[in-house]
């Protein structure tokens, strides 16, 4: 009787490093034929690893389809430059990182542009491979069997490593032949400040399989981590809601009339808005709620709106400006900040911050002040 034909699966990395994760799996069916995939791409962030950014050990045009765990810049930064080389194939990932993917890919090409720069090279990558890398992401459900074709079955299951992270199952077959069973972990915990408890499901468990591990967090204690998370979001906004009061105090202390007061608290909300943008996402993101955390970023920010109130209250006593409700008015002065970062994200680009001031003061301040 002859032996049966070999099936099996070769799993190849280029680096023994941290960053850069990328597998290169190849699988050999009984009968001949082979399929490529990769699981990853990501850049190296070391120097060392640099030559490693600029090219593959294998053609881009052979690979049959790409997984992807997370979206973190040394598990997906290379995807456009794997898309530059050839790929057309579906790229697959969770909904949520296929969402965040663009944001990274297009901010990691911005790095990689200023340092080409710098060095007086090219980008390894540009604009159009990031779209074509983007166009090619599959968003996947976690728990969902996804049938890459008739051979090969992928399972994304939950991974609390960051918001759309996950471990991944690839399930190979071949007929009267017992299937391939590969786990890519990607950076896993089952337990962080974004998501706790995560299990994965018994009959995964249950299967004969081979588990690819990042060394990264192999050995973590989930005893150890700390939940923070609640804690220093409300933090950020105490800080930054601190930093606008300790400015206004100190501009508004020579200010001799309530006027010249507003006008230097709407110039600090835009600056400090347009340089600080992540406290004031944290601030908007939070007040809405009842979460514990959403009541005391309430509280901080209804003190805040407290200290404009009493500068528009001694300007309708001073016949400065119009008689009308306080509150409503303060919270519009406070709204200007809100105001300036949507103005921002509108034009995509530097907020010229006097201009966004004068304007301000030709519409807010002279419809309350007389």
């Amino acid at each position: 009787m002859g032996c049966k034909s070999r099936f099996y699966v070769d799993i190849m990395d280029i680096h023994d490093k941290v960053t850069g994760s990328c597998h290169l799996c190849v699988t050999t069916f009984p009968n001949g034929d082979r399929l490529k995939f990769v699981v990853d791409c990501g850049l190296f962030q070391q120097e060392e690893g640099d030559e490693y950014n600029q090219k593959f050990p294998f053609r881009a045009n052979d690979i049959d389809f790409c997984i992807v765990t997370h979206n973190h810049v040394d598990h997906t930064g290379r995807l456009p430059l794997l898309s530059k080389e050839g790929l057309g194939v579906k790229i697959y990932a969770t909904e949520t990182t296929c969402n965040l993917l663009p944001e990274a890919l297009n901010d990691s090409y911005s790095v990689l542009k200023n340092k080409a720069k710098i060095n007086g090279n090219l980008p390894i990558y540009g604009e159009d491979d990031v779209t074509h890398a983007v166009n090619l992401c599959t968003p996947c459900n976690y728990d969902e069997t996804i049938q890459i074709n008739e051979n090969v079955k992928v399972n994304f299951f939950e991974n609390a490593h960051l918001p759309g992270a996950a471990i991944i199952l690839v399930r190979i077959s071949f007929p009267e032949y017992e299937d391939i069973n590969l786990i890519f972990t990607g950076d896993y915990n089952n337990k962080s400040v974004f998501q706790n408890d995560v299990h994965i499901p018994q009959w995964v468990l249950d299967l004969p399989v081979t588990v690819i591990q990042e060394s990264t967090y192999g050995d973590t204690d989930s005893s150890e981590i700390e939940e923070c998370f609640d804690r220093n979001i409300l933090k950020a906004a105490e800080e930054g809601l601190k930093l606008l009061k300790n400015n206004i105090e100190i501009k508004t202390r020579d200010c001799t009339t309530a006027l010249e007061k507003i006008k230097a608290v709407i110039l600090i909300q835009i600056k400090i808005s347009v340089k600080y943008e992540d406290f004031l996402n944290v601030v908007l993101s939070q007040i809405w709620g009842e979460e514990e955390k959403n009541k005391k970023c309430k509280k901080a920010v209804f003190e805040y709106i407290k200290i404009i109130e009493k500068i528009i209250k001694e300007g309708i006593e001073n016949n400065e400006f119009y008689d009308g409700n306080v509150e409503a008015i303060a919270s519009g002065v406070v709204g200007v900040t809100a105001s300036s970062l949507i103005y921002r994200l509108k034009k995509n680009r530097e907020v010229d911050v006097q201009s966004v001031y004068e304007g301000f003061i030709n519409t807010v301040v002279r419809g309350i002040s007389k």
